[in-house]
């Protein structure tokens, strides 16, 4: 019987570590468990504290750069408070000798002016001058009352579902089945008789609580076409909305949200440099504070919209179509939405937040989240303008532009700026908002899918080639956490997101050599999002550009401004707003019968709505986890990965705290020499490893001819902590995998050799430099009784340390380590050396693209 993973934090069992790591991710409080742990290892308690990177030898463009995590600023500080800058070390985590499968770590280290380290070591917190998010009273938050109820009346808190298993059960068959299935489902003799029929499931479901109600306006439009009566024909529309004080009510008082919100605004340097992160961070949320009375607590309400073509229902539900009498039809629904904000702008509501505390709220708006035409729409100017126009455009003068275009009057600015005529638009009267500030870049669809995608790939295309570009990223080696395009990019039909993220980390290394330097500059400073204006000429002299004059370019210039008045934009991107079009509206659809469709679907999102809040409130009081209904959610590997884990129960080294991990099962038992030698390409296996054991182990017996070896096809590697990414993305695989021919239904694959680096030297160095990449091809470990003690080695082919980067492309250089006789450099060393995964791009020579077999006989990569 295999061994079962255990959390440590809650104590549960699973079959399988993948199981447990997917209980980890979706499980608050154990996700918080091992966080605390990494962060305690992070922070250096057991070891030393540098502020240190980690190595990236990829080019991850500009959205791999996340704002460092900051302390509680809801803490009693003084107005200007200089406190120690939070020391993150990822060296190592015990002050203890390291144990034999201890890796050394390199780390890159940012060295501060020594005429300024004084002051850079230290975190200065300016809080809001006066007075601040005073506190009216005290009271008992919805999940408090909610639990006092079900002790008093000695229910569960499941209740009103008998036990945990029927809650999870029920709430699985409300969200993952289709009506019918759940329907045959409760008819099963197993089933409790609590829940033997849907219509029964669905009352429990119906009794739970619930958040905001939805309301429904009927909005008659009359048409400019007349009827058989003469009269102009009219139209009613429903509007389906909820209350956004009841909504922004039900956020705040949610215990489970306690830990992430703030009450109040801060500003954030170090160095005499100013930081940016959360919205209580940026200058809006000062500003406004600066305009409400004393005591008064902000609520930024963050809004989204964006089309989307309801294609399971019939013909006429579809996307709005862009004419001027529509464009005031969303401004006047919007006005609708968002009328209950002009009172509680102006004077505040009281709100029991999730402490308990009952505190003076008032909802301001502070952004919208749309894509280019979307915000067209909300600015009211025509989508081939700058919604936002550069400077900015003045808020009360647009409102007067078009409220005296609507009473008739000639107004040259409504031409002169693109204005549509919207002679109401719902942003006029909103207290303390200026809607051209509010407007906020969209990083989705003006990065990635527009300058990246739609602009850099076409241009790249037209400089290289169509074709030879797709050969390049075919014949890429694959790498963990990078994308292969097998087939090319021009044969990808549909781009999303993710796509356009993949394409910018490999881009630019294979343009170098093919482009002129100048062009690889401004290429490179678009993937780095800084807009180098004086490389424009490069590119307009291959001619791949007549202009620069483009809707998505030009937004490039208020990202800056965005960031100081918005905070960090990866919160406001549409890429969240896209995805809820699947769960609120796509998925609504498809539960409902096509008839009433709207009234189902509010139905459907109310049932929702109280699971998602009985979980939160089953969470909040320790009886229950998302993960036990979602254990498949959240790891965000492929099917092949996720089966590797499932099938094989990771080896940790000794202790808790080893950063490199081997299957407990090898891919192959007892593989002789013959085999590795000519399926894992090792032509000198038996000399390197002899070597190795007449210098590490001058104890035990030689390998022969007839000895064997375990395999592993792959090793997990911890990566070293990082601010800039969550703990959840820092396990890199590195892969040693033969060619295997095809068997049956099985498809053949490739063979599958990584690239690592490593540290050789024993010392922890603050260079990248003194890096050593190398090319594995086996994993296998010793036989136990014959040579030696169970540790992960490697066979690698070695390269040369990689050199001072490329000043065009920022690429560290190296090439092929070779010794006497032109032969390639191999070694058999300990997997504890092993620093990282790494991605070597091929150097080609001339124009036309190799393989990357192909080119390691070049010297170059």
């Amino acid at each position: 019987m295999s061994q079962r993973s255990r959390c440590e934090a809650c104590r549960s069992s699973f079959p399988t570590s993948g199981d447990l790591g997917r209980h980890t991710s979706l499980s608050q409080l154990c996700f918080d468990h091992y966080d605390r742990l990494s962060t305690k290892q992070a922070l250096g308690t057991r070891g030393s504290s540098q502020h240190v990177n980690t190595l990236s030898l990829e080019h991850g463009g500009a959205d791999s750069l996340r704002a460092a995590p900051l302390p509680d600023w809801n803490t009693s500080l003084a107005s200007d408070v200089e406190l120690k800058a939070p020391q993150i070390s990822i060296g190592t985590f015990t002050e203890e000798p390291e144990p034999p499968f201890k890796r050394r770590r390199v780390t890159v280290e940012e060295v501060e002016d020594q005429d300024n380290s004084h002051s850079a070591s230290r975190w200065t917190y300016k809080h809001f001058p006066g007075n601040v998010v005073d506190v009216r009273g005290q009271d008992t938050t919805a999940f408090e009352h909610l639990r006092q109820q079900q002790q008093a009346a000695g229910k569960p808190s499941c209740a009103p579902f008998l036990d945990i298993d029927e809650w999870e059960l029920g709430a699985w068959l409300m969200t993952d089945t289709t009506q019918s299935g759940a329907d045959r489902f409760c008819k099963l003799r197993i089933m409790s008789p609590s829940i033997s029929t849907r219509a029964n499931l669905l009352k429990k479901v119906d009794v739970l609580p619930r958040g905001a109600g939805w309301v429904c306006d009927i909005i008659k439009v009359e048409g400019d076409v007349a009827g058989p009566d003469g009269k102009p024909l009219t139209e009613e529309l429903e509007l389906w909305r909820h209350n956004p004080i009841d909504c922004t009510a039900e956020l705040l008082g949610n215990p489970a949200l306690k830990k992430f919100i703030h009450y109040s605004p801060v500003k954030v340097s170090q160095g005499g440099v100013r930081y940016y992160s959360e919205m209580n961070t940026s200058d809006w949320w000062w500003n406004v504070q600066r305009k409400l009375p004393s005591g008064a607590a902000v609520s930024p309400i963050i809004l989204a919209s964006d089309k989307t073509n309801l294609t399971v229902l019939r013909e006429d539900q579809t996307a709005w179509p862009r004419s001027d009498t529509l464009y005031r039809l969303f401004h006047h629904c919007m006005s609708l939405i968002l009328a209950p904000l002009h009172d509680t702008g102006h004077n505040g509501v009281p709100v029991t937040c999730a402490d308990g505390l009952i505190r003076l709220i008032f909802p301001i708006l502070a952004a919208y989240i749309a894509d280019h035409p979307e915000q067209c729409l909300i600015a009211c100017c025509k989508e081939n303008r700058c919604p936002s126009s550069h400077p900015l455009r003045d808020h009360a003068a647009t409102v007067d532009f078009l409220r005296r275009f609507g009473e008739g009057q000639d107004v040259p600015e409504i031409d002169s700026q693109g204005l549509r005529p919207v002679y109401e638009p719902f942003w006029a009267n909103l207290p303390h908002a200026d809607i051209f500030t509010c407007i906020s870049p969209d990083i989705l669809h003006q990065l990635h899918k527009g300058v990246i995608k739609d602009h850099l790939l076409q241009w790249c295309q037209d400089i290289v080639g169509q074709d030879a570009l797709d050969k390049a990223f075919a014949d890429l080696p694959q790498c963990h956490g990078l994308r292969h395009f097998g087939r090319g990019i021009s044969m990808i039909m549909q781009w999303t997101g993710a796509e356009a993220k993949e394409l910018k980390k490999m881009l630019l290394g294979l343009l170098v050599g093919h482009i002129p330097n100048t062009a690889l500059r401004a290429i490179r400073a678009l993937l780095d999002f800084t807009y180098y204006a004086q490389y424009h000429d490069a590119l307009l002299e291959l001619g791949v550009r007549k202009h620069f004059n483009l809707p998505k370019l030009h937004s490039l210039v208020h990202y800056i401004e965005a960031i100081h008045r918005l905070g960090c934009l990866d919160g406001l991107n549409t890429e969240t707003s896209e995805h809820l079009h699947i769960d609120l509206a796509k998925k609504a659809c498809r539960a409902s019968s096509r008839r009433d469709y709207f009234v189902q679907m509010t139905t459907w999102l109310q049932r929702q709505e109280a699971i998602h809040q009985r979980f939160a409130y089953l969470d909040v009081t320790n009886t229950g986890s998302w993960a036990t209904l979602f254990p498949f959610l959240g790891d965000g590997e492929d099917e092949e990965e996720r089966e590797e884990d499932e099938d094989d129960q990771l080896e940790v080294g000794e202790g808790d705290e080893a950063d490199i991990k081997i299957p407990l099962t090898p891919s192959a038992r007892h593989v002789p020499l013959t085999t590795i030698v000519s399926d894992y390409g090792t032509v000198d296996f038996l000399e390197q490893l002899n070597t190795y054991l007449r210098l590490h182990l001058p104890g035990s017996p030689l390998a022969t001819e007839q000895t064997t070896y375990s395999v592993h096809h792959s090793m997990s590697l911890l990566l070293p902590a990082n601010i800039h990414i969550p703990n959840d993305k820092r396990i890199c695989k590195v892969r040693a995998t033969p060619a295997c021919p095809r068997n049956s239904d099985r498809k053949a694959k490739p063979s599958h050799f990584d690239c690592e680096a490593q540290d050789l030297s024993g010392q922890e160095t603050s260079m990248v430099l003194g890096l050593r990449p190398a090319h594995i091809r086996v994993v296998f470990t010793l036989p136990t009784r014959e040579l030696g003690p169970v540790e992960p080695l490697i066979y690698v082919r070695w390269f040369r340390p990689l050199r001072q980067p490329d000043p065009v492309s920022g690429f560290p250089p190296t090439s092929h380590s070779t010794r006497q006789g032109g032969y390639r450099s191999t070694e058999i060393v300990q997997a504890r050396h092993l620093v990282r995964s790494c991605h070597l791009i091929p150097k080609w020579e001339d124009d036309n693209f190799h393989t990357f077999d192909a080119v390691a006989q070049q010297e170059g990569v």
